[in-house]
């Protein structure tokens, strides 16, 4: 699966959520997350790399049949290193005694963003209904540069093509109440000024999601209750 949108939208929750449903718990050892930014730093460890994914993949797989592998910011990990992916994708059989095929790839990526953004912003415009084809049209460039990242991008082995909408300050006011009814207090004390420290972008959308939203909300709570008569 490929999941693909704007920063703060879900992306990382729903792979929880999967394991959630999958092992009764968020942060089960059989849900393997490799951060692109951070596990993945140096361009002369390629080969490292690749046989690091290889040997994850199979003793993970070994312990459980049924892992979830989520590659976050892979369009971050150097140009190669998931080709290492491409053998246990391509033949879903049996790669070195090791069979995926009940095991779940994740494909994380912000980009598309711009483009998921705009014609979300088209289609609300227009008061008509957002369908996937439409975005799945719009992203078909963007997917098919992925291939630079590695062939299975194109090659029909990636199986759901996952758009993330950006959120809307409506959403956004619906998260701040959310985090505000966690503190015990009223959604309507806290969103203005919560809503003031959030950046929307010229469509309206928030420009980091609800990311910042529990922080930002933690902070206000904590002027109210201890520095009334303060601004943080």
């Amino acid at each position: 699966m490929l999941f693909m949108g704007p920063p703060g939208t879900g992306k990382n929750f729903i792979t929880k959520l999967i394991a959630l449903a999958l092992f009764g718990e968020e942060n089960s050892p059989h849900l393997t997350v490799f951060h692109g930014r951070v596990t993945f730093t140096e361009e002369s460890r390629l080969e490292e790399y690749r046989e690091s994914i290889i040997s994850t993949i199979s003793s993970k797989v070994n312990a459980c049949e049924r892992s979830v592998f989520v590659f976050d910011e892979f369009d971050r990990i150097p140009t190669g290193v998931l080709d290492a992916v491409f053998p246990f994708l391509k033949h879903k059989q049996t790669i070195n005694g090791v069979s995926v095929a009940k095991s779940i790839f994740i494909f994380i990526t912000n980009l598309g963003s711009s483009d998921i953004s705009e014609i979300y912003h088209e289609y609300r415009l227009k008061g008509e209904f957002l369908k996937y084809v439409h975005v799945e049209k719009r992203l078909a460039p963007i997917i098919k540069q992925m291939s630079r990242h590695s062939s299975f991008f194109v090659s029909g082995l990636v199986n759901l093509y996952l758009p993330f909408l950006p959120l809307t300050r409506e959403s956004i006011v619906r998260c701040i109440e959310r985090e505000a009814s966690r503190h015990g207090v009223r959604g309507s004390d806290v969103v203005n000024s919560v809503m003031e420290k959030m950046d929307f972008d010229s469509y309206g959308f928030s420009e980091s999601g609800c990311k910042r939203v529990s922080t930002f909300t933690d902070v206000e709570v904590y002027r109210m209750r201890y520095m009334p008569n303060q601004e943080l």
